[in-house]
């Protein structure tokens, strides 16, 4: 992390702030803040304005899931957002996408996979994909792209693509900016702790690490739910902080 989070959870120096942190915290749920939260709470002004932008994104469009997702997933494979695309990946095959869609929707550059799109995803969906592509590669759309969203979508629908591509590209941005490209995968699989892949609560020992082909980068860890003891030892080996609040 190129600046670090603010405390789990912040302190507050007036009520509106609180406000904005019940906020923030009723849209995590039982989750609790994640990392993009704790780097946004600097500023409790611009962390009100993404989670309520961002709530309107995830939960409020009239969008189906697939194409929702496809935008999202889309995104973060070519900005190589790969947090984003641990997170979005299960949410696009829970809503019917194929491992072959998957593998051309995380193909940045489509390579080798060209003459498969159209085997493999519907009409919707490719337009969607072109459509992301353009905005995310080169900004400009062309005008076949967007008459080809035009003949799948309504204005309703086409406003809702847009906003949901454009405000993933802010945050795969943002967060690739401040926070870096890698993502740190505990050594030891599984997780001692039954956590996700991708664990928010393991941190590199070292702190500067160079990037990666790979996109993935297994490292000696660190990980807050044992009292910042090194993980150096078999999963059987680790005993769990006796708290275990772990997500």
């Amino acid at each position: 992390m190129r600046i670090p989070y603010v405390p789990n959870p912040p302190p507050t120096s007036t009520p509106e702030e609180a406000d904005i942190l019940a906020r923030v915290q009723a849209r995590r749920g039982e989750r609790g803040l994640i990392p993009l939260d704790l780097a946004l709470l600097h500023s409790f002004p611009v962390a009100d304005g993404w989670n309520s932008f961002l709530g309107a994104i995830r939960n409020r469009t009239s969008l189906p899931a697939d194409i929702r997702e496809i935008g999202i997933c889309r995104v973060a494979a070519i900005n190589g957002a790969w947090f984003e695309w641990d997170a979005h990946a299960p949410i696009l095959r829970a809503a019917g996408m194929s491992e072959e869609g998957m593998r051309i929707i995380e193909n940045a550059q489509l390579t080798g996979v060209e003459d498969q799109v159209t085997k493999v995803l519907n009409r919707q969906q490719i337009a969607v994909l072109r459509y992301a592509d353009a905005m995310t590669k080169t900004v400009s759309v062309p005008d076949e792209v967007f008459q080809e969203l035009k003949d799948c979508f309504g204005e309703k629908e086409i406003v809702e693509i847009t906003a949901t591509v454009a405000a993933y590209n802010c945050i795969t941005r943002r967060s690739r900016i401040t926070v870096g490209t890698i993502t740190v995968v505990c050594r030891y699989q599984p997780c001692p702790y039954k956590c996700r892949k991708s664990c928010n609560n393991l941190k590199p020992v070292v702190s500067s690490i160079p990037p990666r082909k790979d996109k993935i980068i297994y490292l000696e860890t660190i990980c807050h739910m044992t009292d910042n003891s090194r993980i150096s030892s078999k999963p059987a080996d680790v005993t769990p902080h006796k708290s275990q609040n772990h997500p």
